[in-house]
């Protein structure tokens, strides 16, 4: 999994995300699990000591770099927690970033990108906009399902994020 974010913000529900990792190895979950965060956010802005495995922080990253992790990337991880700042809806930058890069992706909130997207609906897993534990038996699954399809789902995601979120398309 990986975490795009500037910095580790209350609403990114990264707590959230932590937690519901830690109750799926706790409750004996047979498959590792890595999630590692991209941008300003380190092991002390989100609890996790470093003799804690799984948990990879790479800092700022972009062009080379950036493309070479996200390359890697099996799912990634959208705000999780829009309820502390009263929101149901919104449109994230995340969300267009992963489309584009044809990341499959957990996600919390109504995001406007995929507003009427009947298409993208096997691209993306959506979770209440809470706190409640994210099953990552579910999480799991989703990988799973997305993997056996993955040329559909990448060439879906991608060509949806060509024709309807490039900056050109939106400036015309």
């Amino acid at each position: 999994l990986v975490f795009l974010g500037s910095r580790p913000d209350p609403w990114h529900g990264i707590p959230r995300l932590i937690q519901s990792i830690r109750t799926y190895r706790r409750n004996g979950g047979t498959v590792k699990v890595t999630l590692h965060f991209v941008g300003k956010i380190g092991r002390e802005d989100v609890g996790v000591a470093e003799s804690e495995e799984g948990f990879i922080f790479h800092g700022l990253l972009s062009d080379e770099k950036l493309d070479s992790v996200m390359a890697e990337m099996n799912l990634a991880v959208c705000t999780l927690a829009q309820y502390l700042k009263q929101l149901d809806e919104t449109s994230a930058i995340k969300t267009v970033e992963y489309l584009a890069r044809a990341i499959p992706f957990l996600i919390a909130y109504e995001d406007t990108a995929l507003t009427n997207q009947e298409s993208l609906t096997d691209t993306y897993l959506r979770f209440p906009n809470n706190d409640s534990n994210i099953d990552f038996e579910d999480v799991i699954l989703f990988a799973q399902s997305v993997t056996s399809n993955r040329n559909s789902v990448m060439t879906r995601m991608r060509s949806y994020a060509e024709q309807n979120c490039d900056w050109a398309v939106k400036m015309d």
